[in-house]
């Protein structure tokens, strides 16, 4: 019997219109609350929270997740590398080094 994340990628595979959903993690007591995530994400699902992490910012979180379309925009513009985009938990890796 394959597990969950097989089911769902088989799923996802065998049908033309299905697609699993991106992910995006935002490591909270890294944000600094720049907001420049907010502006480079062009869904515009990102905003910002109202209690404060442990350096005293409000961080960075996801309004309305399901918009997602997992461009890594935000990921890309955040200096402190803060945000994490994945699929189901695989992180997708935009360069070879």
């Amino acid at each position: 019997m394959p597990n969950k994340l097989e089911a769902v990628l088989g799923m996802a595979r065998g049908c033309e219109r299905c697609y699993v959903m991106p992910m995006i993690k935002v490591y909270k007591d890294i944000c600094k609350g720049c907001e420049l995530c907010n502006y480079a994400c062009p869904m515009h699902i990102l905003g910002m929270s109202k209690e404060l992490n442990t350096k005293g910012y409000f961080y960075a979180i996801m309004v309305d997740p399901g918009r997602c379309i997992g461009c890594a925009m935000c990921a890309l513009t955040c200096p402190d590398v803060a945000i994490e985009v994945g699929v189901l938990g695989t992180r997708y890796a935009l360069y070879e080094y």
